[in-house]
């Protein structure tokens, strides 16, 4: 929850501009804020985190309503003690700064004493505890549900948002938070190069680039590893590398790259790489400034795969729900009705009967995505390519809000000069339609 609560407050802060225009702004604030709560909450207790609500064993064998649940629900709680928990209270950090920073905003939900307590509960989670931590939390009896291998991602994550809200507030020490936030990315040891709440290190360098943490050597550094580590991985470069074919069935026609097995073998949420990679591509284009080959290489990348995602493939299959309630949506792609979702899939205390769909509309969420061999089921119980999460959409929620040089800006651009996106992507450098 607080790595999407992040995520999207990184978003919203960064493109507001776009989400007033497009009447999304409360409600992007309302949905961090309610996260924020959560998190709140969570941190009652000086020396204690509550790191997870519900067992995930006991919690799959209910299937109805959540709120019609009457079994236990364990707590599990991190302990200062134990010296662990540093992913689970660095993403804490980052998205009650977040959440934090967006109430101070005029809009519905503006909130300045709210505000003032998230930003001071991540602080003081920070100075007190989360900064010197140097252990992942992990749950008792193997009841994960979200995995988490490493934390200097995190760390590093929360160190860049303690950053942007020295620099918004404009306090005093700044440059030495800001200087924190760079020393603790250079301690960073890139692994794979794809962005899972297990792996957090692109969205730290699009966040460190938008502070500009550090020097001008440290910008060069975020901006290299971004390129290297990540877009030239799935998006291809201007040069020699090429990018990831999306029509390859062996790539379930979604974007893999190679050594990256958690992507290429699939498994829960397999759409969210490439959701989540086509946020980077057009957030780090954004942030580049330049209009480019690459820039725009990037940008033409995450179009493809955003429209893949939403049926613009060889089986005009879409992989996200509720999209039949678009009046100017295209009639011919086959839309999911039954995402393994409890409380869509029950009204009135009636679940639907296997193979019927979900008697409520479950609007824009993203399944996990196709099999493999890009097979797919629309059935609740076809396992992970219909399992929805709020994981899985954070990334596509984040790519969709991109302005200035998003997916939506270009597209007004390009109406307004009477030009195509096949215009846009094979010009080159600052070509007829810059």
């Amino acid at each position: 929850m607080a790595s999407s609560a992040s995520l999207l407050a990184f978003s919203a802060l960064t493109w507001k501009d776009s989400l007033v225009a497009s009447g999304n702004w409360d409600l992007a604030v309302r949905n961090v804020r309610w996260a924020a709560d959560h998190l709140l909450a969570c941190a009652a207790k000086d020396d204690e985190f509550v790191a997870q609500v519900g067992d995930h064993f006991i919690e799959d064998s209910f299937w109805g309503p959540p709120e019609n649940q009457a079994t236990k629900r364990p707590v599990f709680v991190i302990k200062k003690s134990f010296r662990d928990g540093a992913d689970v209270l660095s993403q804490a950090v980052a998205a009650l700064t977040g959440a934090g920073l967006l109430l101070r905003l005029p809009g519905e939900y503006q909130d300045e004493d709210t505000s003032l307590e998230f930003l001071d509960k991540a602080q003081a989670l920070w100075d007190e505890w989360a900064s010197t931590l140097e252990s992942v939390w992990q749950a008792p009896e193997g009841n994960n549900t979200v995995v988490s291998r490493t934390h200097s991602d995190d760390k590093a994550w929360a160190a860049a948002w303690l950053c942007k809200k020295a620099k918004v507030l404009g306090s005093a020490g700044a440059s030495a938070v800001c200087d924190d936030a760079a020393d603790r990315w250079a301690q960073v040891r890139l692994g794979e190069g794809y962005m899972t709440t297990d792996n957090y290190h692109a969205a730290a360098l699009l966040l460190l680039l938008d502070t500009g943490a550090g020097s001008t050597a440290d910008s060069a550094t975020y901006t290299a590893s971004l390129r290297e580590h990540f877009l030239h991985r799935w998006a291809g470069n201007s040069d020699s590398v090429q990018a990831c074919d999306c029509d390859v069935p062996s790539s379930s026609g979604l974007c893999s790259i190679d050594g990256t097995y958690v992507v290429q073998d699939g498994g829960p949420g397999v759409s969210q790489f490439t959701a989540n990679m086509a946020f980077v591509a057009l957030a780090a284009a954004h942030l580049d400034g330049s209009d480019t080959k690459e820039t725009r290489g990037w940008q033409c990348w995450a179009r493809g795969q955003v429209n893949w995602l939403l049926g613009a493939n060889g089986a005009s299959q879409a992989y996200v729900t509720g999209l039949g309630g678009i009046s100017y949506f295209q009639s011919d792609v086959r839309i999911p009705t039954s995402p393994r979702h409890r409380g869509s899939a029950c009204k009135d205390g009636v679940c639907a009967a296997p193979g019927e769909p979900n008697p409520n509309t479950l609007p824009g969420a993203l399944l996990g995505g196709p099999e493999r061999v890009a097979a797919f089921e629309d059935s609740r119980d076809a396992g992970p390519p219909t399992f929805v999460s709020i994981e899985y959409n954070a990334g596509f929620a984040a790519a969709l809000m991109v302005g200035g040089r998003g997916l939506s800006a270009i597209e007004q651009m390009l109406a307004a000069k009477g030009a195509s996106w096949s215009v846009y992507c094979t010009a080159g450098e600052r070509g007829p339609v810059s």
